[in-house]
Formats: C-alpha cells, structure tokens, sequence
C-alpha cells in the first residue's frame, strides 16, 4: 500500500527529477500508513495556525485510527498552546523520506501529565503532499551516518549526533543532547562519516533549531554554506546508493 502511494508521488526513480510533484491522500487506510511512517521516523513537524505568520513545533505520540484520533506533543513554543486551545484547530506541515506533508487536524482535548502538555486531535481527512524534485531529500534514518561538528569562537564545543536526512544543499541532523542555535547561525566545521568510511566536510547554516527538552536532544536542519568539489560528490554518490536502497525496499526487491 505505501509501495503504491509512494510510486503515485514519486513516479520511478530512475527517472532525473526535474519537477515538483503534488499528491492528496484521502483514503483512510493510506492516510493511517503515511502518519505511522511519520511516527516512525520520529518527524519533526512545523505548526502554524490562522492569522498568525509564526511557526511553532510538535511531533506524533500516537495514532488511533480506530478511534479517529491521533496524539501531539507539547507545542513549542508555549504561545502555540494558547493558540491550539484558542483556535481548536491546526495546520502541520512535515517531511517524509524526501516528501513534504501537510495536513489539518482539530482539537479534540487537551491534556497534561508530569507538567508536560500533550493534546488529543482527531484524526486528519486529508494530507497533501508536495515533492520538490529538483531538491531530493532522502531519508538517512538506519544508515547510521554520524555528524560531528565543532562550533565557532561563541560556542567552541563539539557537537555529536547523527544525520536524519539528507539532500545535495543541506542536511536534517538530530544532536545528541540540547544545544542553543538560531535560524541564520554558521556552524563552521561539519563531518559526516560516510558508510564507506570516508567523510564530507562542510559548513553548515542552521534553517531551523528545535529543543526537545523532554527527550535530551536537538533537531537541526540547515543548508550547506561552504562544501569543497569532493565533498559535494561524496554526498551526491551517497544520496544515489540511498535512493536506490529506498526504492528497492518500495519495490520489495
């Protein structure tokens, strides 16, 4: 089912992508496969609500489908919640293997436990998709690719972690504990160590930061702002290996 959805969204992947590509999913059961695969992959999603131009952040605790409902986790930052409480309704917008998702969900309860806010929404009837095709973001969960990094004269510690995705102009990289970052900022010196044991080096302009206080780590997504020639091909070599594993995974081969 997700082979079909994907392949719908994507067409072969043998094809050079080229354009921008849109998608509704409104059947339930594929609507239900798309949001546990964002469960899954433990996505980062971006919320936004009416008249306001702010963007806030949550992911997926759960999915309920025979109920109809799914659970958020606490949104971030706390205007957010107000805004949920205020509005009972929410737009989120999220990636999936190299797919951009968006969807609407309204509020069915808000709770709390230990202090922490979560909510219970019901479940979406419908999530656009969006593939930018010129810009292909492969998923990099399971592969195992490190990310070490050393920050600038402000903030000279070393920063760990592990790539989540990755694209030929940047890179999602969650860090394994909180660190402070702001859209905009450089961090100057980035390694990834490839499977083959080589490494790209790069620097890297931070798109956005989030703090997930509950779990001890960061999500960080940014651009590359300096990246030498071989480099540059390391990354494109290893997002064409990812990208044909992927499809031979969608096409149970």
């Amino acid at each position: 089912m997700f082979k079909a959805i994907k392949e719908a969204i994507w067409g072969r992947h043998d094809d050079e992508p080229q354009v921008v590509a849109t998608h509704d999913i409104v059947e339930k059961n594929q609507i239900t496969a798309l949001l546990v695969q964002t469960f899954k992959a433990h996505t980062l999603l971006n919320a936004s609500f009416s008249d306001s131009t702010e963007l806030y952040n949550t992911t997926l605790l759960g999915i309920y489908d025979e109920y109809d409902f799914i659970v958020l986790d606490e949104i971030n930052p706390k205007k957010g919640h107000r805004l949920l409480l205020e509005q009972k309704e929410i737009l989120l917008n999220g990636r999936v293997d190299g797919v951009e998702m968006r969807f609407r969900c309204k509020l069915l309860e808000p709770r709390e436990k230990n202090g922490i806010s979560y909510y219970k929404m019901e479940m979406p009837q419908k999530i656009y998709f969006l593939q930018r095709r010129k810009d292909y973001r492969v998923s990099a969960r399971g592969a195992n690719i490190q990310f070490r990094a050393q920050g600038g004269q402000q903030n000279p510690r070393l920063i760990n972690g592990y790539l989540n995705d990755l694209s030929r102009s940047g890179a999602g990289i969650t860090v394994n504990e909180l660190v402070d970052l702001n859209k905009g900022d450089i961090i100057p010196t980035c390694k990834i160590t490839l499977p083959d044991g080589g490494e790209a080096i790069f620097s890297l302009q931070v798109c956005f930061c989030w703090r997930d206080t509950s779990r001890g780590i960061t999500r960080i997504g940014g651009r590359f702002e300096q990246i030498d020639r071989i480099s540059s091909q390391k990354i494109r070599k290893l997002i064409n290996e990812m990208q044909r594993a992927i499809a031979k995974r969608l096409h149970g081969t």
